[in-house]
């Protein structure tokens, strides 16, 4: 029912904008927020551009040890006077990729799949290769050989001089798409089981350039 506005008390007259107008205040609040957001982020702070993403694969890796190394390989990595422009990102997935059997058919056979966990993990780590947010990936070699045989890594033998490392390269098709970390103290002192665990390029990396400059780091 429509009421005379100007015969309202003040405590009356915010009620009823209240009561007519929240929808429109929400929106206005989200909207002042949202942008004011944007501004912060785009303009005024920021943040930094990722030099190099690195996705460790199939173990889990301790905080403190993954602090100590994104500090480290920074300094190595990126020149001081930028080093507040951009910053090195791990993406730390832990898939173990193991089946767990859900049912049998009637003629024995197992049923099964992976974990709820895994499944998660693996749509992540999808994610961040098809948006383009990866650049080097290490994993122990069973998933490693699968991602190279389906085509998610750079030919190293078109980037880099391969000779160094003889007898610890994962080929296919003539191409070389990894090399094993056993030699890798870097990598060691990161607390990653090296045993082999190889690392390739992302064959859609953004950084390949830091890429190439991140393998002579963790190989000198």
């Amino acid at each position: 029912m429509a009421r005379n506005f100007k015969i309202l008390t003040l405590k009356e007259k915010m009620q009823y904008i209240f009561d007519y107008y929240k929808l429109h205040i929400f929106v206005g609040i989200i909207v002042v927020i949202l942008t004011g957001n944007y501004i912060n982020i785009t303009f005024i702070n920021p943040p930094p551009t990722p030099f190099l993403q690195i996705a460790i694969i199939d173990q889990a890796l301790e905080d403190d040890l993954l602090e100590q190394f994104l500090a480290t390989t920074k300094n190595h990595l990126i020149p001081e006077e930028l080093a507040e422009d951009y910053t090195i990102i791990v993406h730390n997935i832990p898939i173990s990729m193991e089946l767990i059997v859900i049912d049998t058919t009637e003629d024995g056979s197992e049923i099964a799949h992976l974990s709820e966990q895994d499944e998660a993990r693996l749509l992540r780590l999808n994610s961040l290769i098809n948006t383009r947010q990866l650049d080097v990936f290490i994993s122990g070699h069973d998933i490693f050989n699968g991602f190279a045989e389906n085509g998610w890594f750079l030919p190293l033998n078109e980037n880099i001089d391969t000779n160094h490392f003889a007898g610890r390269l994962l080929m296919l098709n003539g191409n070389i798409y990894g090399i094993r970390l056993d030699d890798s103290q870097v990598i060691k002192d990161l607390g990653y089981n090296v045993e082999n665990a190889y690392i390739g390029i992302m064959a859609n990396s953004q950084n390949i350039r830091n890429s190439l400059g991140f393998f002579n780091f963790i190989f000198e």
